[in-house]
């Protein structure tokens, strides 16, 4: 027996999650509180100071549990959901990360 040509996600491997599935969900994902941010350190040179983080997105699909950002984000930009979600980003890690003046934050 062969596997669907789909990708299959970390909570439930048995559920597929294909392109048709991402686009129909994935506006409102933010709204929902499917997305999160997950934060990186930066490091010095010398490997022992942060000098900036980078806040990297996740999506937990209610359904397929963690969506690949390889998965989702080329679709967004393709079928032009990228700016709603690019809004959120920047909205949540602003204010996440406001206390953090020393540090430079990035966006991926």
């Amino acid at each position: 027996m062969t596997s669907p040509p789909s990708r299959t996600t970390g909570k439930r491997v048995e559920q597929v999650c294909t392109d048709a599935d991402i686009l129909r969900d994935l506006p409102g994902a933010g709204e929902r509180g499917e997305l999160s941010l997950v934060y990186q350190k930066q490091m010095a040179a010398n490997g022992e100071t942060a000098v900036a983080i980078e806040s990297l997105l996740r999506w937990d699909h209610p359904l397929y549990g963690a969506v690949s950002p390889c998965d989702f984000i080329p679709l967004a930009e393709q079928n032009g959901l990228i700016r709603p979600i690019t809004r959120w980003v920047l909205d949540r890690a602003m204010a996440e990360t406001a206390d953090l003046h020393h540090l430079s934050v990035g966006f991926n």
